[in-house]
C-alpha cells in the first residue's frame, strides 16, 4: 500500500496513514509520574487487542462494498479500535499513564544530541587551552556575523575552474573585509594567489575590476612581501587598458601607496608598482596629472640616480616617457624635477636597452615642448646623443632623431631671427660640432625614401643657401 507506514500489533499489520501517531493510552499525567503495574498494563492490551480483532472482522464483512464504503469502513474500524473500552477505561484511571513508544524515541535522540554536544564542546575546550590563552575566546566574527572560521572553506571556492565562482568569492571576500573583517586573516586563508591567479588568467570586465580592487587596495598596505607582490602585479594588470580600466584604479585609492612602494627595498615590490605606475600615466592628461600630485617624480628621480638595474631604469625611463608624452605642464614637472639631465645621461651612456627608452622620453619632451622648455633640453647636452643616434642602423629612430633636430634647428633659427644669437642659428653650429650634418648628409643615400626625403628637407631649410647647392639633393 503506496503512501501509508505499517504498524506491526500481535503480529498483524495495521495501515496508518503517513505523519500520524498511533498512541494506545491516554497521556494526561507528565512522565516522571509513571508507575509501572506489569498484570494490569497487559490486561489492558489484550483488551486492547480484542478490540482490534473486532474491527478487522467488521472490515472482513464489508470487503463486497464499493472502494469508497471500505475506505470509510476502515476508518471506522480505526476509531473504535482506538477507543478504549468502558472496563479498561475504568482499570486504567487507576493507574499511571504509559509513554507514547514515539514521543520515548524522540526524547532518547535528545538526549543522545545534547550528549553529543556537551561532548564536543569538551573537545574544543581542551585543544584551545593546549593552544594557548587567546584560544580560550569564541571565533571573531564580522558586522554581517559570519565566522573568520568560515574563511578557509570560502577559500576553496576560488579555486573552481569555473571563473564564475571565483568571482563570486572574490565578492564574498570584498563584503567581509567592507564589514571590518581582519585583513590578516583573509591573508592567511590563502586566497590572495587565487585572486592574483584568477585576474592574470582571466579577462577582467570593469565590474569584476571595481570588485577587487577594494581588496587589492586593503593588501598593498601590508607588511606582507610576498602579499605586497601578488597584489601590485594584479593592480598592473587591471590597470592595463583603457582608461575607464585606468579610472577605476584611481578611484580605489591606490596611487599614494603605489607612489610610496617605489621606495620599497624589495626589487620584487618595485617592478610591479612601477608597471602600474606606468600603466596610469598613459592615460589621459588629467589622470597623469594625479600621479604627479602624489609626488611621483621625486621617486622616479631617486631610482634613475641609484645603482637600479638596467631593467628597473628601464621602466623608469618608460613611465617618465608617459608623462612627456602629456602637455607642457607635465614636460615642465619633469623638469622641475631634475629628471632631464639624469636622462640625458643615459641617453649617452648606458646600454642600448636603457638608451632607447630615455630616447623616448627626451623626443617627446621635445616635440611637445615649448622653445623655453626645448632650450633648457639643449643646455642639458641632448644635441650630441641625438646626433650619435643618426647612425643607429634602424630608420624609425633615425626618423625620430631628424624631426627631434628639426624642431631644435627651428627653435635656433627663431631665436636667429629674434637678434637673439647675433644673426645666426646657434643649434645648427652644435650639431655640425657633433657631426650631425655629415651624418644627416648620409641618409640623403638612404634606400628608405622617408629617411630620404627628411635628410633633403633638413638640408636645405637650415644649412644650403645657394640654389645650385640644393638641386645636388635632387
Amino acid at each position: 500500500m503506496r503512501g501509508r507506514l505499517r504498524w506491526r500489533i500481535g503480529g498483524l499489520q495495521f495501515p496508518v496513514r503517513v505523519g500520524e501517531r498511533v498512541s494506545f493510552c491516554p497521556r494526561s499525567v507528565p512522565l516522571q509520574n509513571v508507575e509501572h503495574d506489569t498484570l494490569s498494563l497487559q490486561e489492558c492490551l489484550r483488551s486492547e487487542e480484542l478490540s482490534l480483532s473486532r474491527s478487522l472482522e467488521i472490515l472482513n464483512q464489508n470487503l463486497s462494498l464499493s472502494a469508497s464504503s471500505a475506505l470509510n469502513s476502515l476508518e471506522q474500524a480505526e476509531a473504535m479500535s482506538l477507543r478504549p473500552t468502558t472496563r479498561a477505561e475504568a482499570r486504567k484511571k487507576s493507574y499511571k499513564v504509559a509513554v507514547d513508544a514515539e514521543e520515548a524515541r524522540w526524547r532518547r535522540e535528545n538526549v543522545l544530541v545534547e550528549i553529543r554536544k556537551s561532548k564536543r564542546e569538551e573537545n574544543l575546550n581542551k585543544k584551545r587551552c593546549e593552544a594557548g590563552p587567546h584560544h580560550l575566546s569564541p571565533p571573531p566574527t564580522h558586522a554581517c556575523g559570519m565566522k573568520i572560521d568560515n574563511l578557509s572553506e570560502m577559500a576553496e571556492g576560488a579555486y573552481y575552474e569555473d571563473p564564475a565562482v571565483p568571482s563570486s568569492v572574490i565578492t564574498q571576500f570584498r563584503r567581509l573585509l567592507s564589514d571590518g573583517a581582519p585583513i590578516e586573516e583573509v591573508v592567511k586563508a590563502g586566497i590572495v594567489p587565487r585572486v592574483v591567479e584568477f585576474i592574470l588568467r582571466h579577462e577582467t570586465p570593469l565590474p569584476q575590476i571595481k570588485t577587487a580592487l577594494p581588496v587589492l587596495q586593503r593588501l598593498i598596505h601590508l607588511n606582507d612581501e610576498e602579499v605586497l607582490v601578488d597584489a601590485c602585479w594584479a593592480i598592473s594588470h587591471l590597470s592595463h587598458g583603457s582608461k575607464d580600466r585606468i579610472q577605476a584604479v584611481i578611484e580605489a585609492g591606490v596611487c599614494p601607496k603605489l607612489v610610496e612602494l617605489l621606495s620599497h627595498p624589495s626589487h620584487k615590490v618595485l617592478v610591479p608598482a612601477l608597471r602600474t605606475l606606468g600603466n596610469i600615466v598613459t592615460g589621459n592628461d588629467v589622470q597623469t596629472q594625479i600621479m604627479i600630485k602624489n609626488l611621483a617624480l621625486p621617486r622616479l628621480l631617486q631610482i634613475l640616480t641609484s645603482s637600479y638595474d638596467n631593467y628597473i631604469k628601464q621602466e623608469v625611463c618608460g613611465v617618465i616617457s608617459n608623462i612627456t608624452a602629456g602637455n607642457s605642464n607635465q614636460i615642465q614637472a619633469v623638469i622641475d624635477a631634475n629628471i632631464v639631465s639624469p636622462l640625458v645621461q643615459l641617453l649617452q651612456h648606458a646600454e642600448f636597452s636603457v638608451k632607447k627608452v630615455a630616447f623616448w622620453a627626451i623626443s617627446n619632451a621635445i616635440h611637445g615642448g615649448s622653445n623655453c622648455q626645448i632650450q633648457f633640453l639643449v643646455s642639458q647636452g641632448c644635441i650630441e646623443p641625438l646626433c650619435d643616434l643618426l647612425a643607429y642602423p634602424a630608420p624609425s629612430i633615425n626618423a625620430i632623431c631628424m624631426e627631434c633636430l628639426d624642431k631644435i634647428l627651428e627653435v635656433g633659427e627663431a631665436n636667429k631671427h629674434l637678434g637673439i644669437t647675433a644673426g645666426r642659428n646657434l643649434y645648427a653650429q652644435m650639431i655640425c660640432d657633433c657631426d650631425g650634418f655629415n651624418k644627416i648628409e648620409s641618409l640623403v643615400a638612404h634606400d628608405n625614401i622617408v629617411i630620404y626625403k627628411m635628410a633633403v628637407n633638413i638640408l636645405k631649410r637650415f644649412w644650403v643657401d645657394d640654389e645650385e647647392d640644393m638641386q645636388d639633393f635632387d
